[in-house]
């Protein structure tokens, strides 16, 4: 980074990319926890006022899961955020665990030429 600025501007939109995906996932796994607010209410109707309409309700809001998912894949849940972010979190610490064992800070990932097979190449 060339400046204090782009350092700033940098550190600014990494931080707001971060909180909009938190917030959306977030937002993503509440759904699932508003459609099991209504069991609470269901399972206190009083005996009087229990009828078909509720009882198939209760089944549905019971053994359906109502959560946005991948494919059919998984379920957006909060467990699942949770899940996903302690395994960046874990993830993150093994990689500064190790960066600290080896002691090389400066990881250069560039391509080089191999001179030992152009020498067996040429003769």
């Amino acid at each position: 980074m060339q400046s204090v600025w782009e350092a700033i501007y940098f550190v600014y939109s990494f931080a707001y990319l971060l909180l909009r995906i938190c917030a959306v996932s977030l937002y993503a796994a509440s759904i699932n926890d508003t459609s099991k607010e209504c069991m609470g209410v269901l399972f206190s109707i009083p005996s009087e006022s229990y009828c078909v309409e509720v009882s198939r309700f209760l089944t549905q809001v019971t053994s359906d899961d109502l959560a946005l998912t991948g494919c059919k894949f998984f379920s957006v849940t909060r467990t699942l955020m949770l899940t996903i972010a302690g395994t960046i979190v874990t993830y993150e610490i093994v990689l500064v665990q190790f960066n600290a064992v080896t002691g090389d800070s400066s990881v250069d990932n560039s391509t080089r030429p191999c001179h030992f097979l152009q020498d067996l190449s040429s003769g």
